[in-house]
């Protein structure tokens, strides 16, 4: 339940530093003439706010996953991609025009957040699309299986291409900045990274799927 209530200030206040009108008509549309990059977006309101909050965050959950790794299922993953974090966060701190690619990346965290409200009610063993179940507890539970997938799609599967495409442009532009090599490789990362749980949770819907498959034809047997 930690990181239920951590991640909530965190994408508030990053959800707080975006222009939405610039995304959906610059970025999406394309209709705003001029404005058609991500970062035109950035507003930079709340950006230091955002910067303390998650390096706070990190921080802590650094620390309690050394201490307790069995909170999670692969530790090591968890603390590399903590630790890609931090270094995005001191080159934040040491050139403020990429504080617009942090707050992109942090909006990952919604789709954090849905993940692990997702695995508390699945330790309840009740499936997302059961129909006999309390109308209010049956919303709730699809309504977190809907956004979880609808964000990790969104976000992961094509935020985090598109951010590897911006800063691989960016590096080629200034293949001497040692900074921008930098975050190429840690985005690089974040974009594998990414991949790689997405083909984990492929393979285990469809594990899930031929078991209860398998169960279906048995009791039809």
């Amino acid at each position: 339940y930690f990181n239920l209530v951590i991640l909530v200030p965190i994408i508030i206040l990053d959800a707080l530093n975006w222009d939405y009108n610039t995304i959906w008509h610059g970025c999406i549309l394309r209709s705003n003439n001029g404005i058609t990059h991500m970062k035109d977006a950035w507003t930079g309101e709340f950006q230091d706010q955002v910067f303390n909050a998650a390096l706070c965050y990190f921080l802590l959950d650094t620390l309690w996953m050394l201490i307790s790794p069995k909170c999670v299922r692969s530790p090591g993953t968890i603390l590399v991609h903590h630790l890609a974090c931090m270094v995005y966060l001191y080159l934040v701190y040491v050139r403020e025009e990429f504080f617009w690619f942090m707050g992109a990346c942090l909006s990952v965290e919604v789709n954090t957040w849905f993940l692990i409200a997702r695995r508390v009610v699945n330790k309840q063993g009740i499936p997302a699309w059961k129909l006999d179940l309390p109308l209010g507890f049956s919303l709730q539970i699809k309504f977190i299986s809907i956004c979880f997938y609808a964000t990790w799609i969104t976000l992961r599967c094509v935020l985090f291409p598109y951010l590897l495409h911006e800063v691989y442009s960016s590096w080629v532009e200034n293949p001497q900045d040692t900074q921008l090599l930098v975050k190429l490789s840690m985005h690089s990362l974040f974009t594998f990274l990414n991949l790689k749980w997405t083909y984990d949770l492929c393979v285990s819907k469809l594990n899930y799927w031929r078991k209860v498959g398998g169960r279906s034809v048995d009791k039809g047997l």
